[in-house]
């Protein structure tokens, strides 16, 4: 009879276990992930420097979160490092003016993505980051 309940409590916490650790969602893009503080925007037709005051990237899961107001969709490929980000919403011209960027839906590249630093690389511009 003991063992029968030591039994049935054995399985009700493992269940239990496996519920708690089964909700939490599990980011799959690594080091991408996180608060980004921008430090440098260059743009890519001319080397210039964009002045850079109080520019901040939240990247999570897949959402992409700019400072500046600006709320969009990121896909990701770890292996290619190829980055999408998409902002649906409308005002996005202005929100995204000051990181360099020009479009709706912007294609471009992980250069770096480390515990540290992010350098990110698309057709307009170049945005380096460190962790915040």
């Amino acid at each position: 009879m003991v063992k029968v309940a030591k039994y049935q409590c054995l399985v009700a916490f493992l269940l239990m276990l496996l519920i708690i650790c089964g909700c939490r969602k599990w980011s799959h893009n690594g080091d991408l992930d996180g608060y980004w503080q921008v430090r440098e925007v260059v743009l890519m037709d001319n080397d210039s420097v964009l002045p850079v005051n109080n520019l901040y990237i939240s990247l999570n899961l897949h959402i992409v979160q700019l400072s500046t107001g600006g709320v969009g969709n990121m896909s990701y490929d770890k292996r290619s490092g190829r980055i999408i980000w998409d902002f649906p919403y409308d005002g996005w011209q202005s929100k995204l003016k000051p990181y360099g960027l020009y479009t709706q839906h912007e294609e471009g590249s992980v250069v770096e993505a480390t515990d540290r630093q992010l350098i990110l690389k698309f057709p307009t511009a170049k945005i380096i980051c460190r962790r915040f």
